[in-house]
């Protein structure tokens, strides 16, 4: 026998409470599936979810995707890491230099060159 049957706990969450799909949103999120979270977002507009929570967390997956498409993918800033680790600051230099000219406004990239910068 099931603990569920046994204790004849509910039906578990209702997907057409919108706090189920924020919860569910939020946790996606919070997990780094932006992209997934998106697609969880667009699943609960079409079954009828709006609102003030749903326009916020819309806008919050815009600005995190803003944010992702400023700046170099996370195994590059790994490797300026690395490298800044080991005090290879010239090489460090050198590759952000390179990396601007596709990510101008990334501030994680200018945060590294200004501390490499000894």
């Amino acid at each position: 026998m099931r603990l569920k049957e046994r204790h004849n706990f509910g039906t578990g969450p209702n997907p057409s409470v919108g706090q189920f799909w924020l919860s569910y949103i939020d946790a996606l999120i919070k997990l780094n599936r932006p992209d997934d979270a998106k697609a969880i977002l667009s699943q609960a507009k079409q079954k009828g979810a709006e609102g003030e929570g749903f326009d916020k967390i819309e806008q919050r997956l815009n600005k995190l995707k803003e944010d992702n498409a400023q700046n170099p993918p996370q195994h590059i800033i790994q490797e300026l890491n690395s490298l800044y680790s080991q005090n290879h600051f010239r090489e460090v230099i050198v590759k952000i230099d390179a990396l601007l000219l596709e990510y101008p406004n990334s501030f994680i990239l200018f945060n590294i060159h200004g501390a490499s910068l000894r």
